[in-house]
Formats: structure tokens, sequence, C-alpha cells
């Protein structure tokens, strides 16, 4: 028995043992003979180009050689080579994924493929049988791995759009003023802070609506310099229809908006909603207008969502208020 001492002594390849039940590794050899045949010698080949030709001659799917990049089927002749000790070798390697072809076996690739041309290779060989039933077997799979492979892509498509749903968001949002003795020891301003984060990811349209406004109408002008495609619409009670301390403000925004090319509406009787619309991703509904004393110093609450039926539905209540007959579009 062999051993380290007494190694299993070497030969030559023989025809035998350019056998492969893998018709697609049994291919390599024919391969590099048909290279020597048409370019002469040296024969050098890459793993990408015996892959290519494989895929090319039907041999093996494109994705189960995707990676292969260390000779994955010269590498089934390498492995036989060093269990069985057969010398010279029948590849030499050239480089990472590169081999030459040991011209000294040329006469015997001839001879392998006129017998596996023949037949008589199968038929003289004991495992034939065997062989073939191994080939037809290696081939079913593979279709079935296709077909699997096919149902797995339905499979994940089905499974994405299922996650998509799934990570619909939802969140309450409020101002709360702080006070002696407040749960959260600190003033809440998460409407404020939400709408800020909100127009900072439009990139298509934004749509508010609020009764009176006198603030982020920096931000929406930056926004409008920056992106002048990015369709902006204010629906409010307008200047005239503000309140309060800051209602010359809110006037003044208003101008400052409308100057800058923002579509600035104004509905002076009936309008007490307050929304903020983003492109068609995400929408938040609240009890506060967009102005200092109700984002600061009052009691506002809201809900903010990516929902995709909720955006919808948001957009369709705003654009078929903007078509009602009190609306009014300011010179």
């Amino acid at each position: 028995m062999p051993s380290r001492s007494n190694p299993k002594p070497s030969r030559e390849w023989g025809l035998k043992d350019m056998e492969h039940p893998d018709a697609a590794i049994r291919e390599v050899l024919l391969i590099a003979l048909e290279k020597y045949e048409s370019e002469g010698e040296p024969v050098i080949l890459t793993t990408d180009e015996i892959n290519a030709e494989i895929v090319r001659r039907g041999l093996r799917d494109p994705r189960s050689l995707e990676g292969k990049v260390k000779g994955a089927l010269i590498g089934a002749y390498r492995k036989r080579e060093s269990m069985s000790n057969l010398r010279p070798p029948l590849f030499i390697p050239v480089d990472r994924g590169t081999y030459q072809l040991n011209p000294y076996y040329l006469d015997k690739l001839r001879q392998f493929r006129d017998l596996w041309g023949s037949g008589k290779l199968a038929q003289r060989s004991p495992e034939a049988s065997r062989i073939s039933r191994v080939e037809r077997y290696l081939e079913s799979l593979y279709q079935e791995v296709n077909r699997f492979s096919a149902k797995l892509d339905a499979i994940a498509e089905q499974v994405g759009s299922l996650l998509a749903e799934d990570a619909t968001q939802l969140s309450f949002v409020h101002t709360s003023p702080y006070f002696a003795g407040s749960e959260y020891g600190v003033k809440v301003t998460s409407i404020k802070d939400t709408i800020g984060d909100m127009l900072q990811r439009a990139r298509r349209s934004i749509r508010i609506s609020t009764r009176q406004m006198d603030m982020f109408e920096d931000e929406l002008i930056r926004l409008k310099q920056s992106n002048p495609d990015l369709e902006i619409t204010v629906i409010s009670r307008g200047p005239e229809g503000a309140a309060g301390d800051r209602r010359k403000l809110a006037g003044a925004a208003f101008e400052r908006m409308k100057k800058a090319g923002i579509n600035m509406l104004i509905e002076k009787h009936v309008l007490h909603s307050r929304m903020v619309v983003i492109d068609d991703q995400e929408v938040l509904v609240s009890s506060a207008d967009l102005d200092y004393t109700q984002m600061e110093k009052e009691f506002n609450s809201g809900i903010w969502t990516t929902s995709p039926d909720v955006v919808a539905e948001a957009i369709r209540y705003f654009d078929n208020l903007t078509t009602s007959p009190t609306v009014i579009v300011p010179k």
C-alpha cells in the first residue's frame, strides 16, 4: 500500500483516465485539442474561456459557472492527476485560472476524441452504462434545477411585495409644551421635526393644506430654487385670513413663496384641514397649522404614515380640494 515513504508509483495518462461521467468536464479535452488544431502551440486555456465555450455548447447553465475562477472544470483532471500520481501533467498551471495543455498528450487526445466519436470507448469501458446513467441523471438534474430556480425567482418576487407592504411605517406625532410634572420632561415638537424631514425627501411634489403658515417658507423656497421641476402647492386662507400676533409674518411668508414660483391657493371660508403630502410616498395629518404658535406652544397631535392606500387617498382629497369653486388663485 502506498505511503509517504513508499508513494504510489507514477504513470502516464491513459485513455481511461481521460474519461469522465460529466460531459462538460470531458469536453474540456476536446476544446483543448480543437484549439491546438486551429492555433498551434502553445495551447493556453483560461477558466473564463472554457466556461464560455461549455455554456455555448449547451453543457452547463451559465448560472452554474458564475464566480468559478479557480479552474472548476479543469480541476477534475487536476484532482485525478494528484490522486493517481499521473505524470507528466495533462494541464500545466500558468497563472490563476490559466493553464497550458501539455503537448506530450496530443496523440492520446486524438485517440480519445476518435474513440468517443465512434462510441468504441463506451463499448470497451466496463463503467460505460454507469457513466451513461450518470450523464442522464445530471442532465435531468440540471433541468430540474432550472425549473426550481424559476420558481424561486417567482417566490422571491412575491416575498418582496409582501415585505414592501409590511414595511409601511406609522407614527403618532405631536406638539407638547413643557410644564412642571410633564410626562415627557421636555418640550416635544415631533410634528415640526417630522415635516422638516419630509420636505428634505421631496423629489417630485409637495402638497400642503393649512389655514395659515409662517414656518417652513425658507425651506420651500430653497427646494424650489434647487429643483425648479418640484411641484409645490400650498392651500391656505391667505394673508388676509391669517390671525393672531404673527399675522404680518404669515402675510410676508405668503408673498415670498408666491414670488418664488410656489403655487399659492386661497380658500377663505371652509378650509380647516392641516396636512403635508410628499410625492406619493408619505403623508402627515395633524391638528396644527404650519405656524410657530401651533408648532411650538399649543397641544396638537397627528399621524404620519407611508401607507400607499392612505397616501393615495390623501392626494385624491387634496387635488379635489384645489378644484373647489371656493378656491381662488391670487394674482
